[in-house]
């Protein structure tokens, strides 16, 4: 015989003791609850290893001097049955850091045969490419010319493109892109030319091995008015070799050609310069 007044518990047959599911629901909620805590943790853990990172970027740039730049010169000359002297030297600066390139030239190449000039020309430009994502870059630019025997008093071209970098390796970059400009062109016969103008190139630079870097880029300045029949073709191809320990001392050969369609009444339409110069390089 059981006494009603002892029993404490009634359950079902094959079913949970109350007591049990009881210390199931306190053990499920106090599982929900750590997990809970953890993930904030995570959270809390992952929001400091960001900030401390680009913390320590930023120190790391601040470190790092983004300058460098460099100085070519060469000297050429004769004398007896003919009196030659020729003249060239070229200046480059630029900045680099993690998102950004900044790229400055002043170049001036000067000759003389015989107590006449056989050149005289000037260029100077400016660059900047800022970074879009990891494979594409916005690009402005402006270039300057003036050129006595194309008889050129100026040539100022500005541009705004789009890049992409097709290749982005430590020992090659090829990159590529396209936009639009402006170009004005002045001779000494008085005439001008002002033309919108689209502008489309590549650029690649390649480290061949610790000795020899090799660079090459080309350049369409197709005028929109005529783009078949007035345009400007730039390209400049070199080599670049240290020749000291420290590789502040380098020799360069460069070979630049430029392929106007519509030149002054006096001048040629292809106009190419060969240098071997020597040039100082400092980071």
């Amino acid at each position: 015989d059981i006494d009603p007044k002892r029993i404490n518990t009634l359950w079902e047959k094959d079913a949970v003791q109350p007591q049990n599911a009881q210390l199931e629901q306190q053990y499920q909620q106090e599982i929900e609850q750590i997990k809970t805590a953890q993930a904030q943790e995570k959270a809390e853990l992952e929001e400091t290893y960001t900030a401390e990172v680009q913390q320590l970027r930023a120190e790391r740039e601040a470190l790092l001097d983004p300058w460098s730049g460099n100085l070519a010169f060469g000297v050429q000359g004769a004398s007896g049955n003919t009196d030659r002297m020729a003249v060239t030297g070229r200046g480059e600066l630029f900045r680099e850091t993690v998102n950004e390139r900044l790229g400055m030239y002043l170049e001036v190449n000067y000759a003389k045969e015989d107590d006449e000039q056989t050149e005289n020309e000037k260029l100077a430009g400016i660059k900047l490419e800022r970074d879009i994502s990891e494979n594409y870059f916005a690009r402005g630019s402006a270039d300057f010319e003036i050129d006595d025997f194309e008889e050129l008093d100026l040539r100022a071209i500005t541009t705004a493109s789009l890049g992409r970098f097709f290749i982005r390796e430590p020992d090659l970059v090829f990159k590529g892109f396209a936009g639009v400009g402006y170009r004005f062109e002045s001779y000494s016969d008085g005439t001008t030319e002002k033309d919108p103008t689209g502008v489309l190139g590549y650029e690649t630079n390649y480290n061949l091995n610790s000795r020899l870097n090799l660079f090459h880029d080309l350049t369409y300045y197709p005028s929109f008015s005529s783009p078949g029949q007035n345009y400007l073709l730039v390209t400049n191809f070199g080599a670049e070799m240290p020749i000291t320990n420290d590789e502040a001392w380098k020799l360069r050969a460069t070979l630049r050609s430029q392929y106007n369609s519509q030149p002054a009444p006096e001048a040629e339409t292809t106009d190419t310069n060969y240098r071997l110069n020597l040039v100082y390089d400092w980071e």
